[in-house]
């Protein structure tokens, strides 16, 4: 997988942003435009945010049961499929 100088995208992607206020203020840009461009920013910036993320965060999982409790609750599902599947059959 390739690798991505992070600080300089979010620098271009900056960049980009104030040279669009530019064009913007200036009226060089059709209003029809500039809700196009505003949603992809915003897009944009949502993506920078999820995939260059520094950490990923660890999901912990928090045993509800005990796990012989959770063996029981197994077999109990697995009968109750097995169950269900022979009322189809018939």
């Amino acid at each position: 997988m390739g690798r991505v100088n992070k600080t300089s995208l979010r620098d271009e992607f900056d960049h980009l942003k104030s040279e669009f206020a530019r064009l913007s203020a200036s009226n060089k840009i059709s209003s029809e435009s500039m809700v196009l461009f505003k949603a992809m920013f915003m897009l944009f910036e949502v993506m920078i945010a999820v995939f260059l993320e520094k950490q990923t965060k660890k999901i912990v999982r928090i045993r509800a049961f005990p796990p012989l409790r959770q063996e029981k609750m197994k077999v109990q599902l697995s009968l109750a499929l097995i169950a269900r599947a022979r009322k189809r059959m018939v």
